[in-house]
């Protein structure tokens, strides 16, 4: 599809050590892409892209609904950029649309590190490094020279040293100012610097939420930051996992997290007997999650499967549960039940007082 393509061309523009960003050599998805939008122009009578310059000029300024693609099927709005406008790098849209895949994050990073952490974990009976694992991309996107310290001494992550490594780079300077970044005090992500001395966060909910400044840092070449679409796919959406995660505990249930080395990411165990599986999704587009969306696996068992969204993207979308339930054949053969955040709670809340 044509809007794959110029996603994968935006993000691949922008993967390069100084992701301030879009430069030369360009890659040659931007060239076919730009190609390809003249070709369908000149059949249309419609405007394309001249260069792939004016290709990310408009993916900046131009949102999906306007691009001449044929996604009327698809629930896009005209707030859908593929470069956020603000930090000038490719929107979680825009990663959404280039991957579009069941497992964005395992499609995108270098062909599979997390599948190479599930299966060193899974192969040498480690359950508990893979929670380490994950816990610590949530947790601690920025790490310094003694936090290094402290991973390489943990007897969990040890055994992953080489993965934990390969999920993070150096500080790139596009984060610096005056020889220092700053982090988001909501995901503890590096901050992005913008016009005027300001700051934005890369991510989509801590840009709702409002920005909230945490700690100032000095840039040194030990800091390093866990790699912009684990950022996307693992740091941002894990924050509405161990928030749920936190609620079902205050509840006094049972919870264990990522149940064997990820079959899904929260399961849930009530005094009646019954036993919930959550997956936890925090995606921008709620079609494309919806077209991937598919039965949660049954080991370990449950009675009862979720899809579950942050409360934000309804928010955001009061659409975004009928656009992903429309999208989801799953959802409409019963396999799952699709929920935000809040609803599920009170759900559970009800669950658990039947007891």
């Amino acid at each position: 599809m044509l809007a794959r393509l110029l996603a994968t061309a935006i993000v691949e523009l922008a993967d390069n050590p100084e992701p301030a960003m879009f430069k030369l050599p360009y890659p040659a998805s931007a060239q076919r892409a730009v190609d390809l939008l003249g070709a369908r122009a000149l059949r249309r009578g419609t405007q394309a892209p001249t260069s792939v310059p004016d290709l990310v000029r408009r993916c900046q300024q131009i949102p999906l609904n306007g691009w001449d693609l044929d996604l009327s099927t698809f629930g896009v709005t005209d707030t859908d950029l593929l470069i956020d406008p603000v930090t000038v790098t490719p929107s979680q849209l825009c990663y959404e649309w280039a991957v579009d895949a069941p497992d964005a994050t395992a499609d995108l990073i270098e062909q599979d590190l997390l599948l190479n952490v599930m299966a060193t974990c899974a192969d040498r009976n480690l359950p508990h490094s893979y929670v380490a694992f994950r816990r610590l991309l949530i947790e601690q996107p920025v790490l310094d020279q003694i936090a290094w310290m402290k991973v390489a001494t943990d007897r969990h992550l040890a055994p992953l040293l080489e993965l934990v490594r390969a999920s993070y780079q150096p500080i790139p300077a596009a984060f610096v100012r005056h020889d220092e970044i700053m982090t988001c005090a909501r995901c503890k992500c590096p901050l992005v610097p913008t016009l005027n001395d300001g700051w934005a966060c890369e991510l989509d909910r801590c840009r709702w939420e409002g920005l909230k400044v945490g700690k100032q840092i000095p840039a040194s070449p030990d800091l390093q930051v866990v790699l912009r679409p684990l950022r996307v796919f693992i740091t941002g959406p894990g924050r509405a996992e161990t928030e749920l995660e936190q609620a079902m505990i205050r509840l006094g249930l049972q919870v264990e997290m990522w149940p064997n080395i990820d079959t899904y990411d929260v399961r849930i165990s009530f005094p009646t007997g019954r036993i919930w599986a959550v997956d936890v999704k925090d995606r921008a587009s709620p079609s494309i999650l919806g077209r991937t969306a598919t039965a949660l696996r049954p080991n370990p068992p449950y009675t009862d499967a979720f899809y579950v969204v942050p409360d934000y993207r309804k928010a955001q979308r009061d659409d975004y549960g009928r656009v992903f339930r429309q999208a989801s054949q799953a959802a409409r053969d019963g396999e799952f039940t699709f929920a935000f955040t809040k609803d599920l709670i009170k759900a559970a809340r009800r669950e658990a007082q039947r007891a």
